[in-house]
């Protein structure tokens, strides 16, 4: 009825046909989503004043992933943040999944493409920005690029505007697991990557909780690694740094679990293997057996 309506406004026709591409979207129903999508970037450029470019070329880009269509869904997504007008521009999590799934389509050179592109947007929030290097390494390592993925960590995590304006806890954290690939079947490439920020951790701007976040990412995966030298190393390194983990942690817990398998196996003398009830001590000759009796 919105939409119908003669003496409705567009920013009101414009609500009334997103919120139909959200209704089909959710009932995937992405083909009805696409065309309702379709009239509401019709409404939005025929009349582009505030951000309805944006909205209504957001909702495009959303039925066209739904669609599979992910090559024309990541130029919908960077058309959209392109057209706003907004004093700091955000990129949806949907537009960088869209990104990716080009890599996987077999276009890396395209999706890297976008990346940049999305990076050039004016007043882009730069927690956005930091992101589109995330995507950039994981396009190289589906490519098997691992050496430019290390590369491009290593430029980020020493650039001084990013030390300055990002989360550096979290892309340290993220850097790290993506160096997993440098190392087949193993931790090597991770450890390698944490050992190296945490020699210094002045030089990368981490002190106090950020500190503590990357200290527990190490710590993470030292327990999944079940490599006990390497968690007693995390260990003492977080002493070392002035935040020692506590002893009811994950990591202690699993440390003292490998202690404890020290005392373990007992010579093959003192190891005695039951072969009938008698060896728990019960009398084998009763015919009722009660639990007082043990």
């Amino acid at each position: 009825e919105a939409q119908e309506c003669p003496s409705g406004d567009v920013d009101t026709k414009l609500a009334a046909l997103n919120a139909e591409v959200r209704y089909h979207l959710r009932r995937k129903d992405g083909e009805t989503a696409y065309n309702k999508a379709k009239s509401a970037l019709a409404v939005a450029q025929a009349d582009p004043e505030g951000n309805r470019l944006r909205e209504a070329g957001l909702s495009v880009a959303r039925a066209l992933y739904s669609l599979k269509r992910y090559e024309e869904s990541s130029e919908a997504f960077l058309t959209a943040v392109e057209n706003s007008n907004a004093k700091t521009v955000s990129f949806p999590s949907e537009g960088y999944e869209a990104i990716i799934w080009v890599t996987r389509i077999g276009k890396p050179e395209k999706a890297l493409e976008y990346l940049r592109r999305l990076r050039a947007v004016p007043h882009m929030n730069y927690s956005n920005i930091a992101r589109t290097w995330e995507f950039e390494a994981r396009t190289y390592n589906a490519q098997g690029k691992v050496g430019e993925t290390k590369k491009l960590f290593e430029r980020i995590v020493s650039d001084s505007e990013f030390l300055e304006r990002g989360n550096v806890a979290e892309m340290v954290v993220t850097a790290a697991k993506l160096h997993k690939n440098l190392e087949p079947h193993g931790f090597k490439g991770i450890f390698d990557f944490y050992d190296k920020v945490l020699a210094d951790p002045g030089r990368y701007n981490l002190s106090g909780g950020a500190l503590q976040k990357v200290l527990n990412a190490y710590g993470s995966q030292a327990q999944r690694s079940m490599d006990p030298a390497r968690m007693d190393y995390v260990w003492n390194l977080a002493k070392k740094l002035g935040m020692p983990f506590p002893e009811d942690c994950a990591l202690g817990w699993m440390r003292r679990h490998y202690e404890e398998l020290e005392a373990f196996p007992l010579d093959e003398k003192d190891i005695k293997i039951p072969t009938s009830i008698a060896d728990f001590g019960v009398d084998a000759n009763r015919k009722i057996v009660h639990a007082k009796d043990f």
